[in-house]
């Protein structure tokens, strides 16, 4: 389901945020949603673009409940943007290819 993006736990963020490079852009889904099924090839898609410029993964809800109330992330699809350890962008429901690079853009400023 996750078209070989990394999937992410508490530990996996923080590292990422920590460590990372690169803005970082989290798909928060689960696999009983729809719309997060159906935006996901999008996601892959724009993660494959960017992938110079930014980092992408993905976060189950079903399986990091805690790291999905810390973002207050309360409906999915969601998907965040953070920037030298900063949130700087969020999207809620699926979104079109050109959505996600202006949201993705957001992070590269």
């Amino acid at each position: 389901m996750n078209h070989s993006l990394p999937a992410l736990d508490d530990h996996g963020l923080e590292a990422a945020l920590e460590f990372g490079t690169k803005p970082l852009v989290v798909d928060f889904w689960a696999p009983w949603c729809g719309p997060c099924r159906t935006a996901m090839p999008t996601f892959a898609q724009i993660a494959g673009e960017m992938a110079d410029q930014a980092e992408f993964a993905t976060v189950n809800v079903d399986e990091n409940p805690a790291l999905a109330g810390r973002y207050d992330v309360r409906s999915i699809p969601t998907v965040l943007v953070f920037s030298r350890g900063a949130l700087v962008g969020r999207s809620i429901g699926a979104q079109s290819a050109d959505q996600l690079r202006q949201l993705v853009g957001a992070g590269l400023r």
